[in-house]
């Protein structure tokens, strides 16, 4: 049996780089005895992926080491939400794994680095065997976890070298190359998540043997895991199939101002250059803490390219501002967007709170006021405190229903204010000012008029 070379000092070094986060209760498929280093269902869908070259694997990949590092993810750098992909929820890690791997190893290998390429390898053929498990893919499956577990130790002793299970063996014998790793994967995904519901309930009506159909089923999603990955290994080797990179990150936040003790909440939209969503990208979001210091937020993006996430604002301090750090990596690109808000106090109900008014409530242009009007807004709290640093809007509206939009913010005495030059152009006649503001996580508005004579 294969498995007697020690990994080498590269396999630890990128491992320590992807240390992060939980372990998970539940582990995909087998990795087999040794701790992980013998021959499990891990290592049996890569020795059935090399079936598929019949003459041989692409001569850059070393065997023997895709082989040791394809227990990597479960036993030296396990982290939640990483060896699945739901169809919603929390659960969407492995695809991003995928892709990052998948450009470790293409670049690796452009280089001459055929070690690291061949462990990358190894690493992302154990993602890839994840989400050919539908318990890893179908989100009806989160609290099975019994049955999940005891479906997998069923399978691992029929997959303790290369040629048992010939069932499971793919006849596939033409690789294919890829056009986008990422969109392969996530096809992948949903061929194993439609299966969910047949196998779950062939299985669970006695989850002490594997039924034929259930034995077919699990032929079929170790068939396609081994071709899959034979498409991979092609690819590299003729330089294709790297998923676009996110040319586009937007991130917003529900609420500006928002009252201590509330929640935020954090809108993120990932596009390639095309301006197409990508899905499955691993968004990183850095929330502040009250107290100092930010929490890690981790989420994966829909469909639709689009994460939300929500973080908990607590006492953070008083009109500072706070910036949100998100964070996307595809490939080697990484791009960073910083939205921030701001703690505030709520305002006093009605004009005590927010108050709007004009130095002249008749002006002649270039007469009256020096031939300018201001208008100011003034923001307090219940307890009859100025609250500075807020953003005000004034909208203003002439009689011929022409609109002009200006903004300021309010000075440590509560006061914001815009100034108007009035000119023989200005529309004759009644002028509204409408002010906008938010504080405390509440919109308030407030208006006043002047006229042009």
């Amino acid at each position: 049996m294969r498995r007697t070379r020690f990994r080498p000092l590269v396999s630890l070094l990128l491992g320590l780089v992807l240390l992060a986060g939980f372990a998970t209760p539940a582990l995909a498929w087998s990795n087999g005895p040794d701790e992980g280093n013998g021959h499990g269902t891990h290592d049996y869908i890569i020795d059935q992926a090399l079936r598929v070259f019949d003459g041989g694997p692409p001569a850059w990949l070393d065997v023997e080491l895709a082989l040791l590092a394809s227990d990597d993810p479960d036993t030296q750098f396990r982290r939640a939400g990483e060896h699945v992909f739901m169809e919603k929820g929390y659960g969407r890690g492995a695809v991003d794994r995928i892709v990052q791997n998948y450009h470790l190893a293409f670049t690796a290998h452009a280089a001459g680095d055929n070690a690291t390429a061949s462990i990358a390898f190894g690493w992302l053929a154990h993602y890839y065997g994840d989400i050919l498990q539908p318990y890893h893919t179908n989100h009806d499956a989160v609290d099975r976890d019994v049955s999940h577990q005891r479906y997998e130790r069923l399978v691992g002793p029929m997959t303790r070298t290369a040629d048992m299970s010939p069932a499971w063996i793919t006849d596939d014998r033409t690789p294919e190359a890829l056009t986008d790793v990422r969109t392969t994967a996530i096809a992948a995904a949903a061929y194993s998540r439609r299966f969910f519901p047949e196998l779950y309930r062939l299985f669970h009506a006695d989850e002490t043997v594997l039924t034929p159909r259930v034995m077919e089923i699990t032929g079929l999603l170790l068939q396609r895991a081994s071709s899959d990955l034979a498409n991979v290994l092609y690819s590299i080797d003729q330089g294709v199939g790297l998923a676009p990179v996110a040319a586009s990150v937007t991130a917003s936040l529900k609420t500006t101002y928002v009252a201590r003790g509330s929640t935020e909440t954090i809108y993120v939209t990932v596009k390639d250059a095309g301006g197409r969503p990508l899905e499955g990208v691993r968004v990183d979001i850095a929330f502040p803490r009250a107290t100092g210091g930010t929490t890690l937020l981790r989420r994966y993006t829909t469909a639709e390219g689009k994460v939300t996430a929500y973080g908990s604002v607590g006492k953070s301090p008083l009109g500072v501002r706070r910036d949100v750090k998100v964070t996307v990596t595809t490939n080697d690109v990484t791009k960073v967007v910083t939205p921030w808000f701001m703690a505030t106090r709520r305002l006093a109900t009605g004009k005590a709170g927010f108050k709007t008014s004009v130095n002249a409530t008749s002006v002649v242009p270039g007469q009256s006021v020096d031939g300018s009007v201001t208008v100011g807004s003034r923001a307090r709290d219940a307890a009859g405190r100025p609250v500075a640093n807020l953003n005000v809007t004034w909208k203003w509206t002439f009689a011929d229903g022409s609109v002009l939009r200006t903004t300021g913010y309010t000075k440590t005495d509560g006061r914001a204010t815009s100034t108007l030059a009035v000119t023989e152009a200005t529309p004759k006649g009644k002028v509204t000012v409408r002010a906008r503001t938010q504080a405390g996580g509440v919109y308030r508005v407030s208006s006043t008029t002047f006229q042009v004579n």
